[in-house]
């Protein structure tokens, strides 16, 4: 019997004693009974590679007509070898597919590992991300950005974000521009930021990716890229987006690529942009099927761009609070990028909860729930419900005359609220 490995993109079947390895790939199960795949076979010491061709494993005319050629065509294994070994391939992709997935037994005794990141806070390692926004709100630049610091490692990274301990190489898949695009960015980055010589892989796509993902996985193997950015989903997912099939088409997708691969899909924002509560354009399913969620902002001046991130969807963690970035124009044409305080800019401060308003209002002096009432523009039960929920938290203090302020002793420029905002 051979061995068989499971790859990102298929399958391995080896017969080690007669050195002939075939590898499986793109398999396809199909509504009529047939089961297809494209199959290359490596022979003999040096590994001979014969072209990749398709093959029907459920076809006895294909299964006769490939070992005809096989024993036509390297006489120095016995016919029997191949009849065997062609029978033994079809045989073993047939029950791969008709068993699936495996059960397991779930233990609430299991000791499970530490959600491990891509990148701190932002990605975890193996699940799906999804970072939406409007167009304009800087997500081609904060892309750049992501896999610079998770390829290089960049560990001292400007931003505060957790780099791996180990590179992680991205697959930058493009189907919104070209290659130009991305490498304009890179450049002024790189110049911007003192980083020296990078490089990005970059593939442009004009398929949907559920009908392209199969290739994709055959570029990933070949790069070594175990981490995959698609920019982004309105043209990736191929169709119209409040379709629910479109929507878990994209969802299996992703999912294809398996544990091993964390993927960030870039999407745009829904139609409503006026409102403070935002989603992924399309389908609510886009949403359901990402373990986490990052909805992005931007507002443009002349010589930056300031972009605040907001965590609107956690699966395996709590919601982080929101972060903030500052990507400065050069006059040597370069991209700066810093950290910042996203509280610090009023059209981005309406889209925090009211008790990070309530800190960064309070910043300025002492206010009265009234005052509070009247600045923010929020009910004043809200207020008074809010503020109460900080003082029993010590991050405000009740004056004589009934206004709030900060703690003359707190640091509130990044307060640890305690509770997912």
């Amino acid at each position: 019997m051979p061995n068989i490995k499971a790859t990102l993109t298929g399958y391995e079947v080896d017969w080690p004693d007669q050195k002939v390895l075939a590898k499986v790939s793109q398999v396809r199960s199909h509504s009529d009974g047939r089961l297809t795949a494209y199959l290359t076979y490596f022979l003999g010491e040096g590994k001979h590679q014969e072209p990749k061709f398709s093959i029907n494993f459920s076809s006895t005319q294909t299964r006769k007509q490939l070992v005809n050629m096989l024993t036509e065509k390297y006489s120095g294994w016995e016919p029997s070898f191949w009849q065997t070994s062609v029978d033994e391939l079809c045989r073993e992709m047939q029950s791969i597919v008709d068993e699936g997935e495996p059960v397991i037994s779930i233990s609430s005794e299991d000791v499970l590992p530490e959600l491990k990141y891509l990148i701190y806070p932002l990605f975890p390692l193996g699940k799906p991300t999804c970072v939406f926004g409007n167009p304009g709100a800087g997500k081609s630049q904060f892309a750049v950005l992501m896999t610079l610091i998770a390829g290089l490692p960049w560990h001292d990274n400007p931003l505060g974000l957790g780099a791996p301990e180990e590179p992680h190489k991205f697959l930058y898949l493009d189907y919104e521009g070209d290659s130009s695009d991305v490498a304009r960015t890179l450049i002024r980055v790189a110049k911007g930021m003192r980083l020296g010589p990078c490089n990005i892989d970059y593939r442009r796509c004009f398929l949907p990716l559920a009908q392209d993902v199969d290739s994709i996985r055959t570029h990933m193997e070949r790069i070594g890229a175990d981490a995959v950015i698609i920019d982004s989903v309105s043209l990736a997912a191929g169709g119209d987006l409040n379709k629910m099939e479109l929507a878990t088409a994209y969802i299996r997708a992703l999912r294809a690529f398996g544990p091993e691969v964390t993927t960030i899909s870039f999407a745009h924002t829904s139609k409503d942009r006026e409102s403070k509560s935002k989603t992924i354009i399309g389908s609510v399913l886009f949403e359901a099927g990402f373990r986490s969620v990052w909805e992005l902002r931007g507002t443009q001046e002349d010589d930056h761009q300031d972009i605040a991130m907001y965590h609107n969807k956690a699966n395996n963690t709590k919601r982080f609070d929101e972060m903030g970035i500052r990507i400065s124009y050069l006059e040597n044409g370069g991209i700066l990028a810093q950290k910042f305080d996203a509280k610090s800019v009023p059209e981005l401060l309406e889209r925090m909860s009211n008790t990070q308003r309530i800190l960064a209002e309070l910043k300025g002096g002492a206010q009265s729930p009234a005052e509070l009432t009247e600045s923010l523009e929020v009910n004043r039960n809200i207020i008074d419900s809010s503020c109460n929920r900080l003082y029993k938290k010590d991050l405000i203090v009740k004056l004589s005359n009934s206004k709030w302020a900060l703690p003359l002793d707190s640091a509130p420029d990044e307060p640890d609220l305690g509770f997912d905002a």
